[in-house]
């Protein structure tokens, strides 16, 4: 179903997601699946658009998301990343955030998402 959704419509998913405002929550697998149409599709203007992905994962802090990715020699940010007000608005302690640049590959990236993936369940979610 998202497939065929306009990219301001998967834009505004998220946007909602992030603020609470849907009646029915896309689950985590849902999620990634918005993330990988956005990203598999062509930007228009792609001199606008940076490698940073700023994230959350119900339930797991983004300091532990940090830890459990680094024991799978993966690195990412966590904490405020100079954006502390922004966070208060939106009630959140913290987001983690990856960079991606031009010395990435596609079998990185791959890795990374599919890492990213089993978080929950590597802290014990059930879901």
């Amino acid at each position: 179903r998202y497939d065929e959704m306009t990219t301001e419509q998967l834009r505004e998913i998220l946007r909602k997601h992030a603020h609470g405002e849907l009646e029915k929550e896309p689950d985590t697998e849902e999620l990634f699946y918005i993330m990988e149409v956005l990203a598999d599709r062509e930007s228009e203007n792609p001199e606008k658009h940076c490698g940073i992905v700023t994230f959350t994962i119900d339930g797991v802090h983004p300091h532990d998301i940090a830890s459990v990715l680094d024991s799978e020699k993966i690195a990412i940010r966590a904490g405020h990343h100079c954006a502390q007000p922004l966070g208060a608005y939106l009630g959140l302690p913290a987001t983690a955030r990856a960079s991606l640049y031009f010395y990435n590959t596609e079998e990185e990236v791959r890795i990374f998402a599919e890492k990213l993936r089993n978080v929950r369940r590597w802290m014990g979610f059930k879901d």
